[in-house]
């Protein structure tokens, strides 16, 4: 069947949008009476409407208190968005109109764990007691006109079909003629109306409670209605009637397979001039080999995925026009490629010294996880490479992440389920990818310090291992030094009241042998008197998040960052004229790990050292051990807040 021309489109879209969205309904009384509730804010209506080569979205909300005001706050619309139409509504019925992007107010929100920055928008003219509507669409462009290319590459897209707040009224509509398969999953609410008529197919939740994460948890664990879309390739659709086990085989051997092996995979003569420099002289254990191999990959090709400035204002103007991920001869010729051709050079570089890796399929946690009962091959967002030693121990690598220590992979990847590709036979299987011991992700910060009668200033080094490393990195790569030194000292003189910065800088942000470090001199105004306050680690982050406010009771699992050290050293002397304090160490441990805080006095030298350290050695724990883990974020928050208190002589 020809598949319609993406051409014709827009005219059937705008006046299909104008009868979806053109002007919003007036605003009933019954909405108005909403006043109470405990988020302050209420969807009256979100509603997605699918129909082939577009997409139609529709939001409403209520919001009567200030705490809902972030009812009002997007994830930021794609540059495709077309026909936005937004309205604020008072209950005197004033309205403010908005129609653009350009309308709407910017909210960043800092993402953590390595994570981007997010982008939401804010409707304009928000107050405690509005109604504000917003609809908008965008032309699916994908290769089917299912879903748009941004969806990875328009295979497969999903949705959690609830709010942030209580949502009266929930609308997915399909039309009958749609391209992609798709699953309407309730999780753990009750089942959608389902209605059929004018060529749609409507799925209708209605009371949908709100979407809350709670600190440490996972937002899969909450079995949110979702909805999930996605291409069937032709060659397992049979596949999907002998169930999940005959499935992925075929798709491991018919799909997964084609990304790593194949003719259209360019090993040519540069390539193999460069697994020759790559390989030679490596060490004779598989893991160790395939370690050092990924250090002298990720020195020898730049990855553009992760690029500093001056890498890519080095890129030919043409470079993207003209890219193929699967010609490694030319990575090889131009030395470099994006991260999806590091992973591809890394695993043919490994067939090249006769070792045939592991493929793990993985998801990231904190959107999903992988389901072995739901047949669709694109749940997956990346590919992590595993090497067995002959004793059956295996080592895994992420060499899409740049500059990353070797067998360090994003810990959002780890310790949930995974597909397991054995590239020996392409056979599939359920695993996971383990998880890293504490002592590979390490943070270290060194404090000198010179206390005098107005200020504390001080020598302050900062050292990093593993995923913490690879986490400080993304910060600083693709800026240029004095870019580097002013957003280290700008985020410090942000983090501390009465601090000023002398200097900062950091190192080796873009070294595949060597970790990243950074130093920073500041001073810190102190007020003189009878007696002061000395903070052994001025500025320090603490080891974890300490949430303001933690439910008594716990009902789903404990998930925490990742296991990992911090440790702090801070020595100083005390000040002519002041006592030397007598000091009471702490050291508490539980079944989530160890927090000390050891202070040693050297009387004669009138100099004191401070070592904290907390270790956190778990990574998941189920929800009767809440009390244990209350328990150890106090034992955190209480040796990060310590101070020592200096009182003048007699």
């Amino acid at each position: 069947m020809k598949l319609r021309s993406l051409q014709a489109c827009p005219i059937v879209l705008m006046s299909f949008l104008n009868v979806f969205a053109s002007d919003f309904e007036p605003i009933p009384p019954a909405v108005w009476a909403i006043k109470e509730g405990p988020k302050g804010a209420v969807v009256l209506e979100e509603r997605m409407r699918f129909m082939s080569g577009f997409i139609e979205y529709l939001y409403r909300a209520r919001i009567f208190a200030e705490g809902g005001r972030d009812a009002a706050a997007f994830n930021d619309l794609p540059p495709t968005a077309i026909d936005i139409k937004g309205r604020t509504v008072y209950p005197d019925g004033r309205v403010v109109l908005f129609n653009s992007r350009k309308d709407f107010a910017e909210k960043v929100v800092d993402g953590w764990g390595g994570k981007a920055r997010a982008t939401h928008l804010v409707a304009p003219g928000v107050t405690a007691d509005c109604v504000v509507e917003l609809s908008w669409a965008e032309p699916a462009n994908g290769p089917v006109e299912g879903l748009p290319r941004r969806m990875n590459n328009g295979w497969y897209g999903a949705w959690t079909l609830a709010n942030a707040y209580p949502t009266q009224a929930f609308t997915v509509e399909i039309g009958k003629y749609f391209p992609l398969d798709y699953s309407v999953i309730p999780g753990s609410g009750a089942a959608p109306v389902v209605t059929e008529g004018k060529g749609m197919k409507q799925f209708a939740f209605k009371n949908v409670q709100a979407l809350e994460v709670p600190p440490y948890g996972l937002r899969a664990s909450l079995r949110a209605p979702k909805l999930i879309m996605y291409w069937q390739p032709k060659n397992l659709s049979i596949s999907t009637r002998s169930g999940a086990e005959s499935y992925w085989q075929d798709a491991a051997k018919n799909l997964f397979r084609n990304d790593y092996v194949g003719a259209q995979i360019d090993r040519g003569k540069a390539f193999k001039a460069l697994a020759k420099e790559l390989t030679t002289g490596l060490p004779a254990i598989p893991t160790q080999a395939a370690a050092e191999l990924l250090s002298r990959l990720d020195a020898r090709i730049v990855n553009l995925g992760h690029a500093t400035n001056a890498e890519r204002a080095a890129l030919p103007k043409d470079f993207w026009e003209t890219f193929n991920v699967v010609n490694l001869s030319r990575a090889a010729e131009q030395g470099c490629t994006n991260a999806i051709g590091m992973r591809l050079l890394f695993y043919c570089l490994l067939e090249e010294m006769g070792i045939k890796p592991l493929v793990a399929k993985v998801v990231d946690r904190e959107q999903a996880l992988f389901e072995w009962g739901q047949l669709n091959p694109w749940q997956f967002g990346n590919d992590l490479i595993g090497v067995r030693n002959p004793d059956g121990a295996t080592v895994w690598f992420e060499p899409t992440r740049r500059f990353v220590t070797p067998g360090v992979v994003h810990p959002d990847y780890t310790g949930v389920p995974a597909l397991i590709l054995d590239s020996a036979s392409w056979k599939a299987t359920r695993g996971v990818v383990g998880v890293l011991d504490a002592r590979f992700n390490r943070r270290k910060y060194t404090y000198a310090m010179e206390l005098d009668e107005s200020s504390d200033t001080y020598d302050l080094s900062a050292e990093f291992t593993g995923f913490p490393e690879n986490v400080e990195r993304s910060r600083y790569l693709a800026l240029d030094p004095k870019e580097q030194s002013k957003t280290l000292k700008e985020h410090y003189e942000r983090s501390m009241k009465n601090l000023q910065v002398a200097s900062a800088e950091v190192f080796n942000s873009a070294s595949a042998q060597m970790g990243l470090s950074w130093t920073l001199k500041g001073a810190l105004e102190r007020e003189g008197g009878r007696s002061r306050v000395v903070e052994p680690f001025p500025g320090m982050p603490w080891p974890l998040w300490i949430p303001d406010r933690l439910e008594e009771t716990r009902a789903l699992p404990i998930v925490l960052p990742y296991p990992m050290v911090q440790e702090a050293v801070s020595t100083f002397k005390i000040p002519a004229g002041y006592r030397i304090p007598t000091l009471q160490g702490v050291s508490h441990e539980n079944g989530f790990g160890r927090v000390t805080w050891t202070p040693t006095v050297d009387a004669a030298n009138r100099t004191v050292k401070v070592v904290f350290q907390t270790e956190v050695g778990a990574y998941s724990a189920p929800p009767p051990e809440w009390q244990a883990f209350r328990t150890f974020l106090g034992w955190v928050e209480s040796a990060c807040r310590m101070q020592i208190l200096l009182s003048r002589g007699e």
